[in-house]
C-alpha cells in the first residue's frame, strides 16, 4: 500500500463520505444533494 499521508487522508475521507452516503439513501433530496457534491468535486479535479 501507499505510505503517502495524503493517500491515507483521502482514503479516510472517502470512507466517511461513502458510509454517510449509504446511510442517507432513504430520501431523494439527500440523493440529489450527494449528486451535486459529486458533480462539484469532479469539476474541481
Amino acid at each position: 500500500m501507499d505510505s503517502n499521508p495524503l493517500y491515507w487522508k483521502n482514503a479516510i475521507i472517502e470512507q466517511l463520505f461513502y458510509s454517510t452516503y449509504a446511510k442517507n439513501l432513504n430520501t431523494s433530496s439527500e440523493r440529489l444533494f450527494i449528486g451535486l457534491i459529486i458533480n462539484d468535486s469532479r469539476r474541481l479535479t
